[in-house]
């Protein structure tokens, strides 16, 4: 029994070498990608400005007392529809821009629409463009770091289990973009939503860092949550948990579902809770259907081993 215990104590620090190997990679990418995202950065975050600035200048449009059409020609000539509205024109008063002969949305604007996003602070910009490039990093180096966690626990899966290497990288890759695409169009229809409420002639302002901040953890934390059930089809195959335990415990597991969602939106409101919970719950749901599928396969195949090659 001595000469065995060296060689367990050997195998573990193989093992903890291999795993600091592939965080270091891990890391190594992600630092790639956040530099990569730092120079990508101001495009998505125009993109994430674009709901507010929607909201206020819809808001600021509906305040107008009068809307006056105006036919934008080819050559760019303009002329106001009703002349007789020219002595009508004031502050109050809303622009409507056609093309005739094309099929281009109206354009509507009112002298009143001016930004609503400020920074308050001169180190703001920068912070926000830094956070914008470490989670847009994390979203380009998503591939290495998933091949980094498979490659480190393919030794202990069996012949048939490694062909799931793909779909895996691929699934993972593709969830945390679509959750932070959920958070930003649950955003934006919440924007849509409190400015309803603006009365009178009140306008909005709006700290620019605590907006973007706040959307992009929004962005980052349901991008994380949505990675959720690949983890849990990754615990049933490795035998973690059973889909059978699972499937018995829904109550507790919605529950639990919401709690998480509570936790990991900033906001902590009922209706960001919500949004958040629901879409996972229906994952949790895929998750378990994929994972009953594999394991049914996984019955036939040892059901067909054990028959033996005569059956």
């Amino acid at each position: 029994m001595a000469p065995s215990s060296p060689e367990k104590e050997m195998s573990l620090f193989d093992h903890l070498e291999e795993l600091r190997g592939r965080i270091i990679t891990s890391l190594m990418a992600f630092s790639v990608c956040v530099v990569i995202g730092y120079f990508l950065a101001p495009w998505p975050l125009d993109w994430l400005s674009e709901p507010i600035e929607r909201a206020h200048a819809d808001l600021v449009l509906r305040q107008q007392k009068q809307t006056l059409i105006i036919d934008v020609a080819t050559d760019g000539t303009m002329r106001l529809r009703d002349q007789t509205a020219l002595d009508r024109i004031d502050t109050h008063t809303a622009f409507e821009f056609h093309r005739p002969g094309t099929d281009k949305a109206p354009v509507r604007w009112a002298p009143g629409v001016t930004p609503s996003l400020f920074y308050m602070h001169p180190m703001d910009p920068f912070m926000i463009r830094v956070k914008a490039a470490m989670i847009i990093g994390l979203i380009l180096s998503l591939p290495v770091i998933l091949y980094q966690l498979w490659m480190f626990i393919n030794p202990g899966l069996h012949a048939h289990e490694k062909r799931f290497a793909l779909p895996v990288i691929v699934t993972g890759t593709v969830l945390f973009p679509v959750g932070a695409a959920f958070a930003f169009f649950m955003m934006e229809v919440t924007l849509d939503f409190f400015a309803s409420f603006v009365m009178g002639g009140a306008g909005m302002m709006n700290d620019a860092s605590t907006y973007l901040g706040f959307t992009l953890a929004m962005m980052l934390a349901f991008g994380l949550v949505f990675e959720l059930p690949l983890g849990l089809v990754i615990a049933t195959r490795m035998g973690l948990v059973s889909v059978d335990w699972l499937a018995g415990r829904r109550r507790i597991i919605f529950v639990v579902i919401l709690v998480v969602a509570a936790v990991a939106t900033p906001s902590g409101d009922p209706f960001t809770m919500l949004a958040m919970g629901l879409p996972l719950y229906l994952l949790f749901e895929v998750a378990m259907i994929v994972s009953r599928v594999l394991e049914r396969e996984d019955r036939e195949r040892e059901a067909k081993l054990t028959a033996g090659p005569d059956a």
